[in-house]
């Protein structure tokens, strides 16, 4: 009984969603041991060495197949998942023979040419130049719009702003209606006043990063909630957004999704899948090819543009974006003009290291 409940404990160690990806990446290590007519899950009288040259042939299976380091990488963890959940067994995924032959898959893959995977990031330009297609989506197209957006003011992933592929709108994740309170001043508004909006707070109950679901509170703000300065496209920002959203449909319930739409008498999320297309098209507005984004883009988009210049320190945009640490937000950031122009001004400056050169003038000497 104890044993039961200790791969209980192990499996709920995951979110629900990571081990739909395992079970999914799991089917791989199936196939493979099938044909060799081999059992999916190791003896305990198993040795390392065994164990370890059993992988190294699915390593070599998987490239074989076409699979770059990354997806093998995954595959790996997801064997090493089930061995936890079912038989409370480690495995020795993280073996440096392992790792060399990932890097092995991974210099293959640059001799043979493979094109790598591209995520460009999406710029605010880019999305206001799309809203000329909200017509083109039918109902609920401006809510579309507004929730793409949406993804890029809060730094958001999709499951936080549209239902999965399948039509399912994650519990926790998927921000709704009532996890956004508007205020004028100390001063919470009614939808009545929404309009007269200076700030929101948006509730996040959990994500990705979050599993214990501790959540976290994002503000946005905006000068003024009237004149030519606060509209979506004029500097409103978020504010502008949420208050439209939200006034787009508003007797909608405080459950329902952001993205909701009313479609007659129902209720209807965006989904991820129109969500894309919708994104793809957008920037194949702009006259940038369509298959180097996704809605990933929006996210990228947004700490890219707030890492620009160096403005914004990575505690902030870490925060902002809801990583769990600095090294994964900055995964997210790209090279961009802002950072160019200044690396060239300053390597362009002359008299800022004087006539004295490091060390000159000290009792050491000169160094080199």
């Amino acid at each position: 009984m104890l044993r039961s409940a200790g791969s209980q404990l192990i499996r709920q160690s995951v979110a629900p969603s990571s081990h739909r990806a395992y079970t999914s990446a799991f089917r791989s290590w199936t196939a493979f041991r099938g044909l060799i007519w081999e059992d999916i899950y190791f003896d305990a009288t198993d040795s390392d060495a065994d164990k370890i040259q059993a992988l190294l042939e699915f390593v070599a299976w998987c490239a074989k197949k076409g699979n770059q380091a990354g997806t093998i990488a995954s595959k790996l963890s997801a064997v090493l998942h089930f061995h936890r959940v079912n038989l409370q067994m480690e495995l020795p995924t993280a073996s440096p023979l392992i790792k060399r032959a990932l890097k092995g898959v991974t210099r293959s893959h640059v001799a043979a040419g493979t094109p790598k995977r591209i995520r460009r990031p999406i710029s605010w330009d880019t999305l206001l130049g799309g809203q000329g297609l909200v017509s083109s989506w039918g109902p609920g197209g401006r809510v579309f719009w507004l929730s793409l957006a949406l993804g890029y003011f809060f730094v958001a992933r999709s499951d936080e702003i549209f239902a999965s592929p399948t039509g399912v709108v994650h519990p926790v994740h998927c921000l709704t209606r009532g996890d956004v309170a508007l205020f004028a001043g100390g001063r919470r508004l009614t939808s009545l006043q929404w309009h007269q909006a200076t700030s929101i707070e948006v509730y996040f109950r959990g994500h990705k990063g979050d599993q214990a679901q501790q959540g976290s509170i994002i503000v946005r703000t905006r000068d003024d909630a009237w004149g030519t300065r606060s509209g979506v496209g004029a500097g409103g920002g978020a504010v502008a957004l949420i208050v439209e959203l939200m006034s787009v449909y508003p007797t909608l319930p405080e459950s329902a999704p952001l993205s909701s739409y009313r479609y007659g008498n129902e209720v209807k999320v965006w989904g991820y899948t129109e969500a894309l297309g919708a994104l793809r098209q957008v920037v194949a507005k702009a006259g940038e090819d369509p298959s180097e984004v996704a809605l990933h883009s929006l996210r990228i988009g947004a700490a890219t543009t707030l890492a620009a210049g160096g403005e914004v320190p990575q505690r902030v945009i870490q925060r902002e974006g809801r990583w769990k640490s600095s090294e994964s937000s900055k995964v997210y950031t790209r090279n961009n003009p802002e950072d160019a122009g200044i690396v060239s001004r300053k390597l362009a400056e002359t008299g800022r290291m004087g006539q004295r050169q490091p060390g000159q003038g000290t009792v050491w000497g000169r160094t080199p």
